[in-house]
């Protein structure tokens, strides 16, 4: 049931031709550019716009309609992160499509279903590199409000190939990734991306945790925020000040600058003392300085504010038609991670219920390909929960997902955690004939 590492590492089939759709053409282009940490030149992988700026933008109503243009020196496949593509389209090694090669271009195109904060990145360790960008699918009611896109990153001057090697040896807990910084929007929090707001403007902050391996809990300090979308599916909203944010995962914020001044929106990260993060800024307020570096550690993510969440618009109420359990297992000494169970085989047109147990030592983020579900449990506790694609699984205890099967295919089931995945945290959701 597991996916191997080399399946992971190698692709097999090639991209076939795609429709064409009534849609605005753009390009999507991997490249690498050099960056400023800490005072220090870095080398880093881009995905960039047409306009030149990380990620795209879709208005209501569009398709996706992307060339990728590949100008690395070396291959690479992008998965669509939140997007329900067809499974030809969905950038999974061995599963969708084959790379594609150092100078080479691919097209994509496909409906966009509903709005969506959504991301691309690729399936390996590129994405440590920095190769990620923010898709945004905007609802109607988007342009109400202006918005801003932050995407946090935990970055290691090392190469990833030495950090992945180092995984399971040394001291500590044989997960103590070496990481010299964590980035908002590729900017460390001693000089954060400054974000001008008028008194009494009400931005909507779309916030992507792109890290490879990084937990992190959103701070908004002053501002009282209010949560109105998980994964980029609308939520009952709710009003707080801390929100946890697991790998993969996002979050839309709306948050009112109610008086003049500086307000930092800081994300802590999961276990560490480290910090990222932006500021908003009503015009000519002084900004202070910022540490990287909390009093403390950043709190551990568990299911409490989980349990918190409501879809505005839940899944059709039904039965399950078919019922699956499956069983997350790791260790980091040898560095090794494992999901067995139940195959994962469904039809199409069932209501599915999957049971995900975790029996590791420490929360699990775990993300499926080409599907929204409902948290419909956690432990013994039924509830109606928010719709997603990427969950968290606490320590100990088990998450129940409901998923309609409406995109027949081979879909990757997987630990966000990038190194767990390349350890082997992987397993595949197949539809029947």
């Amino acid at each position: 049931m597991s996916l191997t590492r080399r399946a992971l590492l190698a692709a097999t089939a090639a991209l076939p031709a795609a429709s064409v759709y009534a849609a605005t053409p753009r390009t999507l282009t991997a490249a690498t550019r050099t960056l400023d940490v800490l005072g220090k030149p870095a080398t880093a992988f881009s995905l960039l716009g047409p306009d030149g700026k990380p990620g795209l933008a879709f208005a209501p109503g569009e398709r996706f309609s992307v060339t990728f243009h590949n100008d690395l020196d070396e291959s690479t496949l992008l998965h669509w992160h939140g997007l329900t593509p067809p499974p030809a389209q969905d950038g999974t090694p061995g599963l969708s499509a084959a790379a594609i090669v150092a100078g080479e271009s691919a097209a994509y195109r496909f409906p966009l279903v509903r709005p969506a904060t959504a991301w691309a990145h690729p399936l390996g360790l590129q994405q440590q590199r920095l190769l990620a960008a923010p898709i945004v699918v905007h609802a109607p009611t988007d342009a109400m409000l202006r918005e801003h896109v932050v995407l946090l990153a935990d970055f290691a001057f090392a190469d990833a190939a030495e950090l992945q090697a180092a995984l399971g040896t040394g001291g500590g807990d044989g997960e103590a990734i070496a990481y010299d910084a964590f980035l908002a929007n590729d900017r460390s929090l001693d000089d954060p991306e400054i974000v001008l707001a008028a008194p009494g403007e009400t931005l909507r902050l779309r916030i992507v945790n792109a890290a490879s391996a990084t937990g992190f809990t959103i701070d908004t300090g002053a501002l009282q925020a209010r949560l109105v979308a998980v994964d980029g599916n609308a939520v009952v909203p709710l009003e707080a000040t801390r929100f946890p944010l697991a790998l993969g995962q996002r979050l839309d914020l709306l948050l009112r600058v109610a008086a003049p001044g500086a307000y930092p929106i800081v994300a802590a990260a999961e276990g560490r003392m480290d910090r990222a993060g932006i500021v908003l800024a009503t015009r000519g307020a002084p900004v202070a300085r910022l540490a990287r570096q909390a009093d403390r550690p950043g709190g551990f993510l568990d299911a409490g504010f989980e349990k918190r969440l409501a879809a505005d618009h839940r899944l059709p109420a039904m039965r399950p038609d078919r019922s699956l359990a499956i069983r997350l297992d790791g260790q980091t000494r040898p560095y090794a991670w494992t999901i067995s169970g139940d195959d994962l085989n469904v039809h199409a047109g069932e209501r599915v219920e999957i049971a995900v147990t975790n029996a590791t030592d420490r929360a699990q983020p775990i993300h499926l390909h080409g599907h929204i579900f409902e948290v419909v449990g956690i432990g013994e506790v039924r509830m109606a929960g928010a719709l997603r694609d990427t969950v968290s699984v606490p320590a100990r205890a088990t998450v129940t997902l409901a998923l309609d099967a409406d995109n027949p295919g081979e879909w990757l089931l997987h630990s966000t955690h990038l190194y767990r995945l390349l350890a082997g945290m992987a397993a595949i959701l197949r539809y029947g004939a």
